[in-house]
């Protein structure tokens, strides 16, 4: 039996008409073959095949074509195959008896970059054949796939239905199939082109109207909008400004970059202030909205690019989601991050609600949307920053709205956020857990299944394990925690969380237990992403492991999470009584290793209580020699060498004294005068040492560990 084959279409003509002929072939005399155009760029090709005997051509383009070729496929099993994928008969046959072995989903190997079924780099689809049975013959059975690329996809029609609506023409989908049964056909290879990711339409909208049109509320930006509009010149066709009462320069500010500006009165609530800003940028005539705030910075490296993308899925998405990071500063390391939906079509479906951290919602279902992940452009919110938050009374402001919020009703979503200011403005953690339990136990009341809530669950509980700990209760955080890890394994705050509770209580083995879980899990993507959870997760590995004597592990591990952030690193006190273990040169050594990937000096105080003088005194000259710029490092140096009686070394580490401020050199020559060194004191008057502020001083780049000498004896 030979399935019925559909071809998906993205062109050009000849790659097309070279597909729907191999697969007219493969089909045989009995079995049927259906193009249809996966996006507008293909449409042609598509049309162009009609003349083909024994193929079919559906009219239409993207999912919607799918869906018709499908409920006029009879049945029995269907392949779903782009144009630009060479399959020979062998490997289709090799498919088909998986299929019947299996039943589910099947897919080949494939050269498919990223991919659970890649194989590795093949030749293009012209030259590919004779690779294609020498690569075959080295492939056989592997795990269950999760992520493929349904460039090639063999299942029931039934089953194939069920995907209909998944965006499966989309070239660029990575499809999670997480809860379905998939296999790989084992030897069964394909050779992918991906000629389909190249075809796309112009960067202009329809019809001349605007393709993407920048949609935002304000209130005395004066200082943070011209950074955001500067960041989306050339990306959106305009910028439709909606404020609710500046006082400052605002207005002007953004009149003179080319944005439409008009006036609301404020009333307490953004997502009514954001839907009036929407309906004004609707009424551009735009196709696509981007949602936008003026402490946002939007970083896309290919502006064009990303407009012929809106272009091309223009009838294939309704919206697009980002990654939102929240910043310190535009250049710093994420602290947290999360996928939002922020180009959404302007069709007047979408609106917001909740009077504060307002979601967007499909008005004709009041659900979220779930929309397709777009990588070209990045999010970057600047405004929880410590600065801008104490500036516009941000922490109250949003205390008072999600109270109002939640005593006008306490549904759990508004329990949440009431909850999530508490902690943030630093009140009681014991409301906030009640708050957080009060959810738990609405869901458990109501039945509602974990499966279909995980982001919500994860982040409630990541919530209580966080309050425990806080309120010095290690046992519940680790019971919290724990089920988070279940979850979601990938989940690095509920893991940070874990691995705290678990050295409070003096389990590290279970930190490293749940390490290799996390490792060899498969996961669901969490709702927020940090790097600095997991650089002091990584920090806290360290610590585990030094506790059990695994010191070679657990100075690696340390080297690994001083590298991601070292701002986020706790572990010291547990790396320096590690070292201190070790003989005096080789303790010097790891310790300067380690300190090297440091640049916030927070080592010191570990390594002065774990030291003897002497040897700190080595350490810090020898930071200093491999370029180590902290200025920590010469002051307790210098004093460590005094004491220590080391005069030769306090002498080589005068030439890093004018990293010290005048008042601190004074106190440590009155230190050398009072151990009987006038001479060493004299040496801290010296023009070299004192004359040269430390904003003078070049910096020195950190030398990587390899490139570390010993510490001198």
């Amino acid at each position: 039996m030979r399935p019925s084959i559909i071809v998906a279409a993205y062109g050009p003509d000849a790659v097309t008409l070279g597909a729907v002929r191999r697969s007219r072939a493969l089909a045989g005399s009995s079995g049927n073959v259906t193009v249809v155009a996966a996006l507008g760029p293909g449409a042609g090709a598509a049309a162009r095949c009609a003349g083909i005997p024994g193929t079919r051509v559906v009219p239409g383009v993207g999912s919607e074509a799918l869906r018709a070729a499908l409920e006029a496929t009879g049945p029995g099993p269907v392949l779903f195959l782009h144009d630009d994928v060479l399959l020979t008969g062998p490997n289709l046959d090799r498919m088909m008896a998986e299929l019947a072995r299996r039943g589910g989903f099947v897919v080949p190997w494939s050269n498919d970059v990223g991919m659970d079924h890649f194989c590795g780099p093949l030749p293009d689809s012209r030259q590919a054949a004779g690779r294609l049975r020498e690569r075959a013959a080295t492939l056989g059975a592997a795990a269950s796939p999760r992520v493929v690329r349904p460039s090639c996809l063999l299942a029931g029609r039934e089953d194939m239905a069920l995907l209909a609506g998944s965006h499966i023409v989309d070239p660029r989908l990575k499809l999670d199939l997480i809860d379905l049964p998939v296999a790989i056909a084992p030897r069964a290879v394909v050779a992918h082109d991906s000629t389909c990711t190249a075809s796309l339409l112009a960067p202009d909208g329809p019809d001349g109207r605007p393709l993407l049109i920048a949609s935002m509320i304000v209130r005395d930006e004066e200082r943070m909008l011209p950074g955001l509009l500067a960041s989306i010149e050339g990306l959106v066709d305009g910028t439709v400004i909606c404020d609710t009462g500046s006082t400052d320069r605002t207005v002007e500010v953004a009149r003179s970059m080319g944005a439409t500006v008009f006036h609301r009165e404020w009333r307490d609530d953004f997502s009514w202030a954001r839907n009036e800003s929407l309906i004004e940028a609707e009424a551009t005539g735009a196709w696509w909205l981007l949602t936008i705030d003026a402490d946002d910075r939007v970083v896309c490296p290919d502006p064009v690019e990303l407009r012929r993308m809106l272009a091309t899925y223009l009838g294939e998405y309704e919206g697009f989601g980002v990654a939102v990071e929240n910043r310190d500063d535009l250049d710093a390391v994420s602290s947290t991050a999360f996928t939002s939906c922020r180009i959404h079509r302007a069709t007047g479906r979408y609106r917001f609600v909740r009077p504060i951290h307002e979601t967007l919602v499909d008005i004709e279902t009041m659900e979220q949307p779930k929309p397709p992940f777009m990588a070209q452009l990045t999010v970057v919110h600047l405004g929880y920053h410590e600065d801008v938050m104490a500036e516009r009374g941000k922490v109250q402001r949003n205390l008072r709205l999600t109270r109002q919020m939640f005593e006008a009703d306490p549904s759990p979503k508004n329990a949440l956020e009431y909850a999530r200011s508490i902690k943030v403005s630093g009140g009681d953690r014991h409301e906030s857990s009640r708050l957080m339990s009060g959810i738990l136990a609405t869901f458990e009341e109501q039945r509602i299944a974990v499966e279909n809530n995980r982001g919500f669950f994860t982040y409630v509980l990541t919530s209580l394990a966080e309050d425990a700990l806080a309120l010095g209760d290690p046992g519940t955080a680790l019971h919290r925690a724990r089920q988070v890890v279940e979850l979601v394994p990938a989940d690095d705050l509920a893991a940070k969380v874990l691995a705290e509770a678990a050295l409070q209580l003096g389990k590290p083995q279970e930190v490293l237990d749940m390490q290799e879980h996390r490792r060899q899990a498969t996961s669901a993507t969490p709702t927020f992403r940090s790097v600095p959870a997991r650089a002091a997760l990584g920090a806290l590995e360290a610590a585990a492991l030094a506790r059990l004597g695994r010191l070679d592990e657990a100075f690696a591990t340390a080297m690994d999470a001083l590298s991601l952030s070292p701002a986020h690193f706790g572990a010291w006190p547990d790396m320096a009584a590690a070292a201190a273990t070790l003989p005096p040169e080789g303790c010097e050594r790891v310790l300067l290793a380690l300190a090297s990937r440091d640049p916030t000096g927070e080592f010191f105080p570990a390594v002065v209580g774990k030291l003897a003088p002497a040897n700190t005194a080595r350490f810090c000259l020898a930071y200093c020699t491999e370029g180590g710029t902290h200025p920590e490092a010469v002051r307790v140096g210098l004093m460590a060498a005094l004491l220590s009686g080391q005069p030769g070394v306090f002498r080589d580490l005068v030439r890093y004294a004018g990293r010290l401020d005048g008042e601190i050199l004074q106190r440590i020559a009155e230190r050398a005068r009072a151990k009987g060194h006038p001479e060493l004191a004299g040496l801290l008057g010296t023009p070299e040492a004192a004359l040269k502020a430390p904003d003078q001083i070049s910096p020195v780049p950190l030398k990587a560990p390899d490139q570390i000498s010993p510490a001198p004896a």
